[in-house]
This record gives C-alpha cells, structure tokens and sequence, in this order.
C-alpha cells in the first residue's frame, strides 16, 4: 500500500504565498493602460447599445403584421406625422393662392374718342335714307341691344343723338367727355376678363391680383360689367344731363358700349402666379394625429397591424 505524503503547516503556508503573488500580478495586468482602455471601450459600447436600442423600456407588445383580437388603445400622449393630410391641406393652399394678370386698359379708353367721333360723324342734316353706308354702320351700333324692350326705330335714335349733340355743343373736353370718362375709367382701371386663365385648382377663382392689386373676379368678369352697364351709364348721364329725353341717349351710349367693350385685357401670368402658389405651399405646417391616453384607438380589433 503506497505511503500518503502529509505537507508540513510551513510547506502549507508557502503555498498560500504563492497563490497570492498570482493574485496580485493579475490584477496589476489588468491596471495597464492597453487594458483599461479596451475595458473603456467595452463599456462605452454596451452604453451606446443600450441608448440605441432603448434597452431600459418594455418589450414591445405588438408586431408589424400581428392581428390583435382587441383595440389597442394609446397609454401616452403621442403624435404621428400625417403626410396625407399634409399633402391635402397643401393642395387646399394652392388653390387659394391670388393668381397674378396684366392689365393693358388702351382698348377700353380708346372708347370715349370712339363715342365723340360716332356722335360727330351721325350729326347734319341728313335724312335716313341720306346716310351713308359708314353712318348707317354707326347708327346701327347704337341701336343693337340684347334688351328688347330697349331697342330703339332709327329715325327716333337719329334724332335723339342729333339733339343731344346740338344741345351739349363741343363734345371734347366738356359734360360729354366728362360723362364717358365716369363711365370707362373704373373699367379700364379693373380690366375684362372673359374667362379666368388658371383652373380652380391653381388658385383662387373669387380673387386676383391686378398689377399687384387684389381684385374681385366678379368685378372683372365681362358678363358682370355688361349686366351693370345699363345702370351706369343711365346714372352718369343723369347727374351730368338733367334732360329726362338723355336717358334715351343713355340707352343708346349702353347699346355702342356693350358691342365695342373687348372680350379682355387681362393676360394671365404664369411665373408669379406659381410663385403665389409656392409661397401658399410653404406657409402650410406639416400636419399630425395626436393620440392620447386611454382615449385614443390606435389600432382595431381583427386588422393587421402595419408601420402607417
């Protein structure tokens, strides 16, 4: 039987010496600097993990995809960008935006010299049928009306321009001037617009801008001016011309102003008008769902839970 050899208490204790010298030379290896520094860097990454990841909150209860049997209704206050809404809204800014027009009001002025030259070449002495065919041309102007109920016999309306020009004497510079002015100024100031050169999706169709005025579309419109002329012309005459019998005149001056007034002089312009556009687009905020607390449904029940 081998003889079992028994360490003396001094061999023991040599031991435990040694044991500590390792002890201690391990940890002054693990003091250096080449060690400390992959220790930092261990450390600062398991950190930065952790803030990425977020690692403090719950696990998400939810899937992309997963079908929950019930309402999911938010726990916190929250908002969530809504490119949709923000799109509408934007194209909602587009269409309010003032479109921009020219206007070139010459056509318009160019009526009042019009006038004065068609009153001088209707006046004389001669008979009805003594016009010549450019009078008779003139006289017709005068009498066509969309109004039947205004339409004038020419021997009447010959005679009532006659008069009227007898009457008033120099037709530059006096009343009759003074009268046609009233009448055509506020126009050619506006303009004509026949019809709107941009579509309702591209800006406002109740207002514009005029050479940098805001302006009522109505006011514009040709079909309005038209409708009003009537009365403006009756009224102007009458504060200039006391006599009841210039009211025919009046109706006349309507009926050669409705034929000659042109069509528009109002020209759509297309950059600055999508500028206005693109500034309305801009002044528009971005727009987000708010959720809140044990109030809002964030997801229903039987549907497929997704990102959007």
């Amino acid at each position: 039987m081998a003889s079992s050899t028994k360490r003396t208490r001094s061999e023991r204790v040599a031991s435990l010496k040694l044991e500590s010298s390792n002890l201690s030379s391990r940890l002054r290896e693990l003091l250096q600097g080449s060690a400390l520094l992959r220790f930092a860097l261990a450390l600062a990454t398991a950190s930065l993990l952790v803030l990425i990841l977020q690692g403090w909150k719950p696990p998400f209860s939810y899937r992309e995809g997963q079908i929950p049997k019930r309402d999911i209704i938010a726990k916190v206050a929250f908002e969530v960008a809504d490119p949709n809404k923000t799109e509408a809204e934007r194209e909602q800014a587009r269409s309010k935006a003032l479109c921009h027009y020219k206007n070139d009001p010459k056509s318009i002025l160019s009526l009042v010299g019009g006038l004065q030259n068609a009153f001088a070449t209707l006046d004389g002495e001669s008979t009805l049928v003594e016009l010549s065919a450019k009078q008779k041309l003139i006289l017709n102007d005068f009498l066509q009306s969309s109004q039947q109920s205004d339409q004038k016999e020419p021997i009447v309306a010959l005679e009532r321009i006659r008069s009227f020009v007898d009457e008033h004497g120099n037709l530059e510079g006096g009343k009759v001037e003074a009268a046609l002015n009233a009448i055509l100024l506020p126009i050619a100031d506006s303009g004509i617009l026949t019809e709107l050169g941009h579509k309702s999706d591209q800006g406002d169709q109740n207002l514009i801008q005029i050479d940098g005025v805001s302006v009522g579309v109505a006011k514009v419109r040709r079909t309005e001016i038209l409708a009003n002329l009537p009365e403006q012309v009756s009224a102007e005459f009458q504060k200039a011309f006391k006599d009841s019998d210039d009211q025919i005149v009046a109706q006349l001056v309507s009926n050669y102003l409705s034929l000659k007034l042109p069509a528009s002089t109002l020209s759509y312009l297309q950059d600055p008008s999508e500028e206005a556009r693109r500034m309305e687009e801009e002044a528009v905020e971005e727009a987000v769902v708010a959720y809140y607390p044990a109030v809002s449904k964030i997801a229903e029940a039987g549907k497929p839970l997704t990102l959007k």
